[in-house]
C-alpha cells in the first residue's frame, strides 16, 4: 500500500464528515490534507487507544523523533512518507506538526486545565495549528495570514474552544473550574 493510499484509508477510517469534504479538492490539495489529516488521527490515537500513560508518552516521543526523521528526509511511517512527499509544494514547519504533538502530551498529564491560559494553549495546540497548516495547504496568503502566522499564540474565545474541550469528555481534560460557570454566557456577549 502506497504512503497516500495508507492515508486516504486512515481519514475514511476515521468516520469524519472532513474525509468527504476533502475529495472535492484538487489532487494536490487533496493529497497535502489527507497526510496532515492522518498525521493527527496518529498522534491522537496514541494517546486516546492507549489505556497506559507511560506507553502512550512513548508513542508520542516515537512520534516526535519520526518528525525530525522526515525533516531529515528519513521518515519510516506511511504518513511521515506522505508529508515528505508534499513538503516541496507546503510549507508545513516541524515546529508546528511539533506542537499538535505537545498538545496531545497535554491530554497526558492534565486531567483539568488549572486556568483558561493553559486551555487556550492546549486548543492552539490540538486546533489552531491544524488550520495554520490547513492555510497553507489551501494556499491562503492573504492579509490576515501574515497577522496570524506572526502572533506566538492566536486566543480564542470561550465558546471557540476545540470541541474536546466543549464536549465534556470524560478522558478528556475539562474546562478550568474557575470562571466555568459563566464563560461561554461572558464570551458570546
Amino acid at each position: 500500500m502506497s504512503p497516500d493510499e495508507y492515508c486516504r484509508r486512515k481519514a475514511a477510517a476515521s468516520g469524519s464528515s472532513f474525509y468527504y469534504g476533502f475529495r472535492f479538492l484538487d489532487a494536490p490539495r487533496r493529497r497535502a490534507i489527507m497526510a496532515l489529516y492522518a498525521f493527527c488521527r496518529e498522534v491522537d490515537d496514541a494517546v486516546d487507544e492507549c489505556s497506559d500513560a507511560g506507553v502512550a508518552a512513548m508513542k508520542l516521543a516515537w512520534w516526535r523523533s519520526e518528525v525530525a526523521a522526515m525533516y531529515d528526509g528519513r521518515p519510516t511511517h506511511p504518513v511521515t512518507q506522505a508529508l515528505t512527499a508534499v513538503l516541496p509544494e507546503v510549507n508545513l514547519p516541524a515546529e508546528q506538526l511539533q506542537e499538535i504533538i505537545d498538545g496531545m502530551a497535554m491530554d497526558l498529564r492534565l486531567t483539568r486545565y488549572p486556568d483558561f491560559r493553559t486551555l487556550n494553549l492546549y486548543c492552539y495546540r490540538v486546533a489552531s495549528v491544524v488550520g495554520l497548516l490547513a492555510a497553507e495547504i489551501f494556499g491562503y496568503t492573504g492579509p490576515a495570514h501574515a497577522e496570524v502566522r506572526a502572533r506566538p499564540r492566536p486566543r480564542l474565545p470561550a465558546h471557540q474552544h476545540h470541541p474536546r474541550c466543549r464536549r465534556g469528555c470524560p478522558t478528556r481534560p475539562h474546562l478550568p473550574a474557575a470562571g466555568r460557570a459563566g464563560a461561554f454566557r461572558r464570551a458570546r456577549g
